[in-house]
């Protein structure tokens, strides 16, 4: 049941593309704002 719920097969998802070594948008995105913030 649980793995039918979508926050699971997303988490799922996002680690076999984190572990065939796919950028994430999200965390890179997450990298310039935070560079943008400091200059």
């Amino acid at each position: 049941r649980l793995s039918k719920t979508s926050g699971v097969q997303r988490a799922l998802s996002n680690e076999h593309l984190k572990s065939e070594g796919l950028l994430s948008l999200e965390e890179r995105w997450q990298q310039l704002a935070s560079s943008r913030r400091i200059a």
